[in-house]
């Protein structure tokens, strides 16, 4: 197993969005999203039903 440094990014997101299209409406399931999660923190994704965290 590598050593992480700490602080180091692990994982970044930027500017992810989805939208599905129904019909002519388009349905934003996930709107601009930019994060970081760095070592060592703990990530937690909540929301209501609906709010995109399963398409994140």
């Amino acid at each position: 197993m590598e050593h992480t440094p700490p602080n180091e990014t692990l994982v970044r997101l930027e500017g992810a969005a989805k939208s599905y299209t129904m019909g002519k409406i388009v349905v934003p399931a996930l709107k601009p999203t930019t994060f970081s999660v760095l070592q060592g923190d703990l990530l937690v994704v909540l929301g209501p039903s609906g709010s995109g965290k399963t398409t994140l």
